[in-house]
């Protein structure tokens, strides 16, 4: 139940990262959610039933993608580009 709440994409897609020429993959859409909403690297990989170092490998790729220095910034530029709410 929480995993679909996380993985729900319930916004308005008025303005979207794909405004901002940002694309991400939906997998990392998915660890971008678990990360906003608090979950470690473990936690996430056993939720989505893949290794940590692939968890971290997206949470790389997405930092690299939104110019993010540390992972609260990560989660305060996806909120900004419209990625999350």
């Amino acid at each position: 139940m929480i995993r679909q709440y996380i993985l729900k994409d319930n916004k308005p897609h008025q303005i979207t990262g794909k405004d901002y020429g940002i694309n991400i993959t939906k997998r990392e859409n998915e660890v971008l959610r678990y990360m906003a909403s608090g979950y470690t690297s473990t936690e996430i990989a056993k939720d989505l039933f893949i290794s940590e170092h692939t968890v971290i490998s997206h949470r790389k790729n997405l930092m690299i993608k939104l110019d993010a220095r540390n992972s609260a910034h990560l989660v305060l530029r996806s909120i900004r580009f419209g990625l999350l709410e």
